[in-house]
């Protein structure tokens, strides 16, 4: 069978791994260790100009950041290797960022600093920078599903097609295909506003999408296709498990895109037993067979991961908490309270 003899040769694909589709281990530390700094420059800057609930806010979406570097340097695809040095880092910056804050009023104070008021200043003030560094696991926890998408490389398709959508009706699936061929030429696009589209013209597709660059393949290209639920999305996906395109299934003439896929027998997951194409030779309706079972997917971590991170930030947040309300702030030099204003600021 030519469908058998396809899922084989997709199969081969997907086994074989190249180092320069893992990624590096070292690439992926500088990579976040640039995205450390970039984000402590940006919070620094957006304090000193007066935007202290911008600096603030944005330590929730200092993980989303970093692992946008982790990945422009195509770090190691592991969720082990990309979860430590994202999450190191970006703890780092929530900490090291209100550290460079506390420097600032001790620097500027005309009054000499001994060694003994520095011991004394970060004595009472360490507290604040668990409260920081809580904040930022949290928002690590919360922005990790590009990352993950990245790291879970052999899942990539599932994350995307299971968190890409927009609303629980986005991703509708039609209940029967169209009892026409597809045109040589059409193409899939949203049905109520402009911007992405698919072009298919005979074996090939466009997938044109505003600001970024065209992707264009033929259908020799697709290794298989990922049903989202209503909420997600469709995906194409090649060998290696890169994503190619996606699609909704309430855009313009998605019916007849997923008829030229079944038509060009190409593996679709959870393919509806309602769907058949008009090239079938046989009058009844029958499942497809060739096609592989339906795969059911959650994009989350395992529930003993999701406790961990959950509770680690909240320890965090709860213990600086208690602990900056046990200060004694009448102990205090002049130069001490200053920093522990400016960083109650920053928190």
């Amino acid at each position: 069978m030519v469908s058998d003899n396809r899922s084989k040769d997709c199969n081969t694909f997907h086994n074989e791994t190249s180092p320069e589709l893992q990624g590096s281990i070292l690439r992926g530390i500088l990579g976040s260790i640039a995205g450390t700094v970039v984000c402590i420059l940006v919070m620094l800057l957006c304090f000193l100009c007066r935007m202290e609930s911008i600096s603030i806010t944005l330590q929730l979406f200092v993980g989303l950041v970093i692992g946008w570097f982790y990945r422009l340097f195509h770090g190691r695809r592991s969720k082990t290797s990309a979860y430590v040095t994202v999450g190191l880092c970006t703890v780092s910056a929530s900490v090291l960022w209100v550290v460079l804050l506390a420097l600032l009023p001790v620097f500027a104070s005309p009054a000499p600093f001994t060694a003994a008021d520095w011991g004394r200043l970060w004595g009472k003030i360490w507290e604040l920078l668990l409260l920081c560094a809580g904040l930022g696991m949290i928002g690590f926890f919360f922005t990790r599903k590009s990352l993950l998408a990245y790291a879970d490389w052999k899942r990539e398709p599932w994350h995307i097609a299971y968190a890409g959508g927009n609303g629980y009706s986005y991703n509708l699936l039609p209940e029967k295909l169209p009892a026409i061929n597809p045109p040589a030429y059409f193409a899939v696009h949203s049905r109520f506003a402009p911007g992405t589209r698919i072009i298919v013209e005979g074996s090939s597709l466009r997938w044109r999408r505003w600001f970024r660059k065209d992707r264009e393949f033929s259908v020799r290209d697709i290794a298989g296709v990922v049903l989202g639920p209503g909420n997600g999305c469709n995906v194409l996906y090649g060998r290696n498990y890169q994503v190619l395109v996606k699609f909704a299934g309430s855009m313009e003439h998605a019916d007849l895109m997923f008829l030229w896929l079944l038509q060009r027998e190409i593996p679709i997951m959870g393919v509806p037993v309602g769907w058949r194409s008009t090239a079938e030779a046989s009058p009844e309706p029958e499942p497809v067979g060739v096609f592989a079972s339906q795969q059911q997917f959650t994009l989350r971590l395992k529930r003993s991961a999701r406790m961990g991170f959950t509770g680690i930030g909240w320890f965090l947040l709860l213990l600086g908490a208690a602990l900056f309300l046990a200060i004694d702030f009448s102990a205090l030099t002049m130069a001490e309270r200053t920093a522990i204003i400016f960083l109650e600021l920053a928190r």
